[in-house]
């Protein structure tokens, strides 16, 4: 759900085609030539999400890649990032990090979006947001907090951590765009039922006080209950639109 619009200096496309990397699966040379053949392949429509991705993700071990932990891949991600853009917005880029080195590293042809895809950041902590706020089109953020009350409150506090560190590194903060991940923490202990999905008037007062914290893109766990289709699928093409609608103007 994209309800507002909005973006910093680079061109943002419309929704999307998304390439999501935990760092420790692949180098970042790697991940921006494989997001360089997507964004040809797609004729553009590419947002490049970065994150650490989970701690003990069963994929990696199935994959015999190496599992590091939070605080390993915290470490590496600023560099990962930085090699990531550098590589997508220049045709030639040397880099010598600690734990990342590219040399004369050449991406040709150029991206069809310039001057690179908007790279999207997930960061809930204060390092990982620190990054964003340095290198990100869009910040994208979650609460695992049981009480809605309180992911809203967790998320204020996370907004205003990111809006002192834009400015902290001389940018201004309302050039960085905001998407929020609606997550039920009870979802689960309920059987699977997604609080949102209770009814229409549910799913738009949450996404609403959402909104109201200033994200302009909000994400939606699909049902995984058959009863809860109905309700979906009446959201989707009811009140999604009319939210987009109320909310287009203001960006």
């Amino acid at each position: 759900m994209d309800p507002l619009g909005g973006g910093r200096s680079r061109d943002h496309a419309d929704k999307t085609l998304d390439l999501r990397d935990p760092d420790s699966a692949s180098k970042p040379a790697m991940l921006a030539y494989q997001a360089l053949t997507v964004d040809h392949i797609s004729d553009g429509p590419l947002e490049l999400d970065i994150g650490t991705g989970i701690e003990g993700d069963p994929s990696l071990s199935i994959a015999g890649i190496e599992q590091w932990s939070t605080r390993g891949k915290v470490s590496r991600f600023k560099e990962y990032v930085e090699i990531v853009d550098r590589l997508l917005s220049n045709e030639v880029t040397t880099y010598e990090g600690r734990y990342y080195q590219v040399k004369d590293a050449a991406m040709n042809p150029r991206p069809i979006q310039h001057p690179c895809p908007p790279i999207v950041i997930a960061g809930l902590g204060p390092s990982m947001i620190k990054v964003a706020a340095q290198s990100a089109d869009t910040w994208n953020s979650l609460s695992f907090v049981a009480d809605f009350e309180e992911q809203i409150e967790e998320t204020r506090n996370r907004i205003g951590l990111i809006d002192d560190q834009c400015q902290a590194v001389g940018r201004d903060p309302t050039f960085l765009r905001r998407s929020y991940l609606m997550f039920d923490a009870g979802s689960r202990a309920g059987g699977g039922l997604i609080d949102y999905y209770e009814s229409e008037e549910v799913f738009a007062d949450m996404v609403q006080r959402v909104i109201d914290l200033g994200i302009s893109e909000i994400g939606l766990y699909y049902p995984t209950r058959e009863e809860q289709l109905p309700k979906f699928e009446s959201i989707a093409k009811d009140v999604i639109p009319e939210l987009r609608a109320k909310h287009a103007a203001s960006m």
